[in-house]
């Protein structure tokens, strides 16, 4: 298993979509909240797995839906208690950290209050946080059937400039009975970041290339509630009733100074600027859902009603101050200048609704009818006004301010088939799909258009035996122009980059496919994951882009044609006996083919990019806990106008972390990154270093107290470096990151179950 730098958990090459406690949400199925603290002897197994859709495991009856699923299953003797943790520390930089749990488990009900804050670049509940709080998933390591996760994008390294975080929330859930359960939560985070940085982009025209250089200063400030509640009434064999509702709000501010330069491809300067770009904003969202499902004498037999409605809005106000040069001679020697003061309100709102019937009749032998029809409908509204500021007055802007609004109504009717035996199921079904668009310009005449399609689905499992399966999927979407790439509302936040809606645009047509085969050996601890998919999408939605002789950039979308996407995964493990060793691979590799439009030239750009990793670490873990493994990224990037300006660029990265108890108290942690950046075009080769430790040592009969020091970036190295391709650019940020600092914490157990033994202790973070 891997985690992502945004928290993402994936196993076997997807994307794990829940993480439960005994089979039971927390924190509204928030795969990225909640804290460690579970003792690794509360759990008696680790479950991930293809969950199957609520509806299946009502009836009984396999429907064919999978969704990616982490189970932490307690021990019954752990089922009952109340545990948790409490801890801060301080160090030097002004570094801080802090967090407590209190959690109540027993007679039906799981009662957990958590809050944390900190300003070393961790979320306020990291990934490793939460699967610690579910139960101290890492401290099952290599023993829970071979399970293991890389930590790796956890890395405080590969967060962009500093961050600071605050968290706090409430989770309940109650079985009031055998016909009622309860499942609700709030929750509460706050973020500020900084962010210094320098950019260098090399952008592709019909005949040459130019580059820009950019500095940015940027401060930014977030704040979000979220509360959800979800009742769900149940009568066995006969009907149930779920009902739930989420509710958020929050706010943001931000303010951000940049300065940039566009060279020629012959580096003389084209245009310079200097921008600043004060803002705020909010948003509020309520989204509530019920669906009823009701089973009849015959087994299979299912007639279920599905409802939601949903409310957004949005808005924001935001400054912009602007100072262009334009050079307007071939010697970039004379400039024109431009000044654009300016305010802009922007407010968004959005209702919508959705209601469904689906009807299934068992057809014998393991054969499944199933007959739907769906309703769907949006209303969007938006707005935005620009005033122009003059010696303390502003003037609105009649020319740039503008309304839309949008209405989007679907009707659906799909039949499928459902075919089910001891060792395969084959799902085989089509949809036709009536979908009407509306739109009108507050200053224009309406545009409505409609569109039929019909959307064909297959998919299918094998299992060879209970530890060796198959499965494939085939699905057929269409994908609607959301409200911004349809409205033809200026956005000039940046004067040299404009950019506006399309209103003709249709909706993406497309077509997926996947394979995948999964293998597992509990006797020998050998697996293999493999997973193929494929994408081809019609009417594709790209930005094009027009270039002046200024190198002033407009934006828009276009349906430029057909677009393909390639992935491919690979990874496996086995236990090397001889030396007691797990060997651990994984590589995946994608492709993505796409046209581009610039100045009215079609540019058809292919990127290949791939990973390969490969890891070793110990079974025997009592006296030596260690990892090494090494990592390597490619990119490689394809034009068809202009082939002299292919690129490739590359990451390689080693990594080691050591985990020692020194006697049955202390412990010494250490970890070591070294990355190297390949390519030329970014001025060649960069290093970075990164060597963190950490000693920790609990104290008390019952060792419920630790005390940690942790050292972090011990060389004073650290960069942050963040390297990506575009369609026709790729582009090098380098930003501020976290320098060399030394931190002391204390954390009291609130359990009697004595220290936590973790893996999550052995994060990239040193601590």
């Amino acid at each position: 298993m891997e985690v992502d730098a945004d928290g993402t958990i994936r196993a076997q090459g997807e994307t794990v979509q829940q993480v439960l406690v005994d089979g039971k949400e927390f924190f509204g199925n928030d795969a990225t909240v909640a804290t460690r603290n579970l003792p690794a002897d509360a759990l008696e197994r680790v479950q991930v797995y293809d969950k199957g859709s609520e509806a299946s495991e009502f009836t009984g009856v396999d429907d064919g839906t999978r969704i990616k699923t982490i189970d932490l299953r307690l021990r019954e003797d752990k089922k009952n208690g109340v545990f948790g943790k409490v801890g801060g520390g301080y160090g030097t930089q002004n570094v801080y950290a802090g967090n407590a749990t209190v959690n109540r488990f027993g007679g039906g009900t799981q009662f957990s209050l958590i809050g944390a804050s900190n300003n070393r670049n961790l979320p306020a509940f990291s990934m490793g946080d939460y699967i610690g709080f579910q139960g101290g998933l890492g401290a099952l390591g290599g023993g829970a059937g071979g399970f293991s996760m890389e930590m790796s994008g956890m890395n405080p390294r590969n967060q962009s400039g500093i961050t600071t975080s605050h968290a706090g929330g409430i989770n309940f859930n109650h079985e009031f009975s055998e016909s009622f359960d309860l499942r609700s939560s709030y929750f509460f985070n706050a973020a500020g970041n900084l962010l210094e940085g320098n950019t260098l982009r090399q952008s592709l025209l019909t005949d040459n290339a130019f580059s820009t250089e950019e500095g940015t200063y940027r401060t930014t400030g977030q704040n979000n509630h979220r509360g959800n509640v979800r009742m769900i009434w149940e009568r066995p064999e006969r009907s149930s009733l779920t009902f739930s509702t989420n509710v958020q709000f929050g706010g943001n501010r931000g303010y951000s100074e940049n300065t940039s330069q566009t060279l020629s491809g012959e580096g003389i300067l084209q245009n310079s600027q200097e921008r600043t770009n004060p803002s705020e904003g909010q948003n509020h969202s309520v989204d509530s859902r019920a669906t009823y499902r009701q089973l009849f004498a015959k087994p299979g037999r299912m007639l279920t009603f599905q409802g939601n409605g949903r409310w957004n809005a949005r808005g924001s106000d935001l400054l912009v101050y602007a100072n262009s040069r334009f050079a307007i001679d071939p010697t970039g020697q004379a400039f024109d200048t431009e000044l654009l003061d300016q305010r802009q309100d922007e407010d968004q709102d959005e209702m919508g609704y959705e209601v469904s019937a689906t009807y299934t009749e068992p057809l014998g032998r393991g054969r499944y009818l199933e007959t739907a029809y769906r309703r769907g409908s949006s209303l969007e509204t938006y707005r935005k006004d620009f005033f122009d500021r003059q010696d303390g007055t502003e003037t609105l802007n009649t020319e740039l301010s503008n309304g839309f609004t949008k209405r989007y109504i679907t009707d659906r009717v799909g039949v499928s088939l459902r075919i089910n035996r001891d060792d395969y199921g084959i799902t085989t079904g089509v949809d036709f799909l009536n979908s009407q668009l509306s739109a009108e310009l507050a200053s224009d005449v309406p545009l409505n258009r409609s569109f039929m399609n019909f959307l064909p689905r297959l998919s299918g499992e094998y299992e060879f035996t209970t530890t060796k399966s198959l499965n494939f999927e085939y699905e057929t979407t269409l994908i609607e122009p959301t409200l911004q790439q349809l409205q033809p509302v200026i956005n000039n936040a940046n004067p040299l980059v404009t950019v506006t809606g399309n209103p003709d645009l249709v909706p993406e047509y497309r077509h997926s496919v996947q394979l995948g085969y999964h293998s597992f050996s509990q006797l020998n601890f050998r697996s293999l994951f493999s997973m193929v998919s494929a994408t081809y999408t019609r009417n594709k939605i790209t930005s094009t882009q027009t270039i002046d002789e200024q190198f002033r950039q407009v934006i828009m979308p276009e349906n430029t044609g057909d677009a393909w996407t390639a992935v491919g995964y690979l990874g496996g493990s086995i236990l090397i006996k001889p030396i007691k060793t797990s060997l651990r691979v994984n590589g995946t590799y994608t492709y993505v083919q796409q046209q581009q439009w610039v100045n009215a030239v079609e540019n058809q750009t292919r990127r290949n990019m791939g990973q390969i990793q490969l890891s070793l670490d110990n079974k025997k873990k009592e006296v030596l806990d260690w990892t090494f493994g090494t990592r390597f990224n490619l990119t490689d990037v394809r034009y068809s106008e202009l082939v002299s300006l292919n690129q490739q660029y590359s990451q390689l990265t080693y990594y080691t972390i050591i985990r020692v108890p020194v006697g049955p108290r202390l412990k010494v942690n250490t970890t070591f990154d070294y990355q190297q950046y390949f390519g030329e075009q970014f001025g060649g080769t960069q290093t970075v270093p990164l060597w963190s430790a950490s000693i920790s040592r609990t104290f008390g009969p019952t060792e419920r107290l630790e005390v940690k020091a942790t050292a972090f970036d011990l060389l004073n190295q650290n960069v942050g470096i963040s390297r990506s391709a575009n369609l026709n650019f790729i582009e090098d940020v380098q930003y501020n990151a976290l320098s060399r600092y030394f931190l002391l914490t204390a954390t009291w157990s609130l359990n009697k179950f004595g220290p936590q033994k973790s893996f999550f202790s052995m994060d990239r973070s040193g601590i």
